[in-house]
């Protein structure tokens, strides 16, 4: 009979290492175009934090984590 294997716990292992490795991914500047991975409208980028970064669209602003985006 084969172990039973917990997702949740290799899903954990997984984003701890995404959050911890170092990206290979060139950082966004400010004024880039970007769109949400899950899709969304174009938005511009507005504000970069150490973790975060601000998108405007014409409806209002939100904050997301840079993994989140993507160029367009």
């Amino acid at each position: 009979m084969k172990p039973k294997v917990r997702c949740t716990t290799a899903n954990d292992l997984l984003l701890e290492r995404r959050w911890t490795g170092a990206s290979r991914r060139i950082p966004l500047a400010l004024g880039e175009r970007v769109r949400l991975n899950s899709g969304s409208p174009i938005g511009l980028v507005v504000a970069i934090g150490d973790d975060v970064v601000t998108i405007a669209w014409p409806t209002g602003e939100a904050t997301f984590p840079p993994e989140c985006l993507r160029r367009v």
